[in-house]
């Protein structure tokens, strides 16, 4: 699962190129796109360009009880930008107990302890991150082992009604 805007510093392209390195393997991932396209059609005529349709859906954006379902149904969600001051997505996919994949930008890495309670991979390195997806789609174990971690340490760290409470 990716969630966000469709544009460059989000580092869709990345994921994308990514994915291109896992199509041929045995039962590739498959890559559900939340977000709406600040990129005029850009990532949509990539897809297409590559003949990704099958493995990619891109669905724009979704109403919040759309998304929370799907953060909950996804085992892996992927958080590829190139810069983040905090990065919402990947505290609220720890917080369902997701495994994150994310690139090791200063906002994301202050949050993710690698491979601990997320995964992080060489910002922009598309076949970094591709062997990170790889190694974590092949790892059940591991994959839910980091989830539950996760979850543990959002749930310390980022809890609204924990976080209120220490200010009441």
């Amino acid at each position: 699962l990716f969630v966000g805007r469709l544009e460059e510093r989000k580092g869709i392209f990345t994921l994308l190129r990514a994915l291109k390195l896992l199509e041929k393997i045995p039962n590739p991932p498959r890559l559900l796109c939340l977000g709406a396209d600040m990129l005029s059609g850009r990532v949509r005529r990539w897809v297409e360009e590559n003949t990704m349709n099958d493995i990619i859906d891109l669905k724009g954006h979704v109403p919040d009880s759309e998304y929370h379902a799907l953060l909950q149904q996804c085992p892996i969600v992927v958080v590829p930008s190139y810069l983040e001051g905090f990065g919402l997505v990947a505290a609220e996919a720890m917080m369902r107990g997701a495994c994150v994949i994310a690139s090791n930008c200063p906002g994301l890495r202050s949050i993710i302890r690698d491979r601990e309670t997320g995964v992080l991979f060489r910002t922009g390195d598309a076949q970094d991150c591709a062997e990170k997806i790889q190694t974590l789609m092949g790892d059940s174990v591991a994959r839910e082992a980091i989830g539950d971690r996760a979850r543990e340490e959002a749930m310390k760290r980022f809890d609204p009604l924990l976080i209120v409470c220490q200010y009441i």
